[in-house]
């Protein structure tokens, strides 16, 4: 619920009526160690983990998984950047038209902080719950909390990655933590020259 992540795309692929599309997710080959590298404590990777197993277990017990859907989604892994650009490269050979979506997590805020904190603390902490001494995600100071420094850092890192995709498009969540992901880790995909120069695609937020 607080990975409102952005999306990057780049070129979708329709079949008898469905539509078909393609899921990068940008991760090292095991997820521990991507979270690990992005800054995210044991603590919160425990934590994390736990959450999605309870939320697929909802999910499930409310009959919202293994529905026929109209839209098929696929999800593939990516190790490099260059292979990132081969998928690219083969998706734009395709005579079907294929659409690409890169995902990107939000770096960290101050909600993510505030989470770590009371985890360390041992503090009781329940997502579901709608009273914020329960659950301080839902106090208003940190409602739409901004990026800590570490997750300022942790976006400014992507630049080198998101420099190489050919995007058509950046849709971004309209929380704070978002936009400013996006805005440092996307800048190349900025049109900031103060001539008008430069890449000229849409932000939509």
């Amino acid at each position: 619920r607080h990975q409102h992540a952005h999306t990057h795309s780049t070129n979708s692929h329709t079949m008898s009526g469905r539509t078909a599309v393609l899921l990068v997710i940008l991760r090292s080959s095991s997820v521990a160690r991507a979270m690990s590298v992005s800054g995210w404590t044991s603590v919160a990777i425990k934590a994390t983990k736990t959450l999605a197993i309870n939320q697929r277990e909802k999910l499930d017990a409310a009959g919202a998984l293994g529905i026929e859907r109209p839209v098929i989604i696929k999800a593939e892994r990516i190790e490099t950047a260059e292979q990132m650009m081969r998928d690219e490269d083969a998706a734009a050979a395709r005579t079907t038209d294929t659409k690409i979506i890169h995902f990107q997590r939000h770096g960290q805020g101050y909600h993510n902080l505030i989470g770590d904190v009371w985890r360390e603390l041992k503090i009781p902490l329940d997502l579901d719950s709608t009273d914020a001494a329960l659950n301080p995600f839902l106090r208003q100071e940190i409602v739409d909390s901004p990026l800590t420094e570490a997750g300022r850092q942790q976006s400014m890192a992507r630049r080198e990655e998101a420099s190489l995709l050919n995007p058509q498009a950046v849709i971004v969540s309209p929380l704070l933590r978002a936009i400013q992901t996006a805005l440092l880790s996307f800048s190349s995909h900025r049109n900031i020259n103060k001539d008008g120069e430069g890449t000229k695609i849409p932000w939509i937020a």
